[in-house]
């Protein structure tokens, strides 16, 4: 309907591809009777093994291939830091003080 046939639609060489691989061994997930009930019923964001997006792998084995965990931690660290300091300095203050600087 949309005239992607020849980009989207089936899993061929030279296609676009979404693919999620969800774990079905899980004790949440067990046992696994009608796929598409288990899915939507019992599925959770821990049973995601693989994300494949256009050709690239997301997660892999469990694990986010594209994101640095180590800065992201270290990063939200600072920024609950910094939400601290400008939390205590504006104690007191009015609400018009605190988003005008």
């Amino acid at each position: 309907a949309l005239g992607l046939a020849d980009q989207v639609g089936s899993l061929t060489p030279g296609k676009r591809a979404d693919i999620i691989l969800v774990r079905t061994t899980d004790v949440n997930m067990l046992p696994f009777t009608i796929p598409a009930n288990m899915i939507v019923q019992a599925a959770q964001p821990c049973n995601v093994d693989t994300v494949i997006v256009d050709g690239r792998f997301l997660k892999h084995a469990g694990k986010l291939t594209t994101i640095d965990m180590a800065r992201l931690a270290r990063d939200s660290a600072d920024t609950i830091e910094r939400a601290r300091k400008a939390a205590k300095e504006g104690a007191g203050k009015g609400i018009n003080e605190l988003f005008t600087r």
